[in-house]
């Protein structure tokens, strides 16, 4: 026995298919990777809406707290009114609250995944630059 790995040599193009393998994985993982990149930009830009609209109703419900309070010191109906509109805008904070959770969520998990495609392709990578200087 010689000690020489049972694979060597390896039969002709043998290095080469293993080096396009190698390269279209790392396309492959690009390519996901982008794609990640690209659905979390999309969920921030949702994230930034989302932000936006919970500020706006938080100033609207503020309002009409306020307007609540006066209306109180008036007729029986206008104290009604104020308090359906209260619940009303209560309610859709409280939608607003879910949804920005929901949408920090979802940002977090695609953050995770996008450490970890990247660090695949760091992997990839070095195997890669191995195979090359081979």
């Amino acid at each position: 026995s010689s000690g020489i790995n049972a694979e060597w040599p390896l039969r002709p193009g043998a290095l080469n298919e293993l080096t396009k393998s190698k390269s279209l994985q790392i396309d492959n993982h690009e390519s996901r990777q982008r794609d990640l990149e690209s659905r979390f930009q999309s969920s921030q830009s949702g994230l930034k809406k989302i932000e936006l609209e919970h500020a706006k109703l938080q100033a609207n419900h503020h309002q009409l707290k306020k307007e609540f309070h006066l209306y109180r010191e008036h007729s029986k109906n206008a104290r009604h009114t104020a308090a359906s509109e209260l619940k009303l805008a209560q309610e859709k904070l409280k939608n607003n609250y879910a949804m920005l959770e929901q949408s920090e969520n979802t940002n977090k998990a695609i953050q995770n995944e996008l450490k970890t495609t990247q660090a695949e392709n760091n992997e990839l990578k070095i195997k890669g630059d191995k195979l090359d200087s081979t």
